[in-house]
């Protein structure tokens, strides 16, 4: 998936995203990307960087695609 701020830019890279069922935390790579590992149907990540964070519901279906595009969500009020 892309994590974009309320401007459109990429969140930076490094930032970290950690997921809220299993606590597993991933960096953030160059534009925005992250891959992550063990989602279920419902997620919510906390992704944070500085003194900037915010909160994102990603939904997950699982399909034969073994790494799937889960498309782009946006930091809704949080710029650089």
């Amino acid at each position: 998936l892309t994590i974009l701020l309320a401007d459109g830019k990429p969140v930076p890279v490094g930032a970290q995203v950690r997921l809220e069922s299993s606590g597993e935390v991933v960096p953030v790579a160059m534009r925005g990307v992250v891959y992550l590992t063990g989602l279920q149907a419902d997620n919510v990540l906390q992704v944070s960087w500085k003194q900037q964070s915010c909160t994102l519901h990603v939904p997950f279906k699982r399909g034969d695609d073994p790494i799937p595009d889960l498309g782009s969500f946006v930091c809704e009020g949080v710029e650089r």
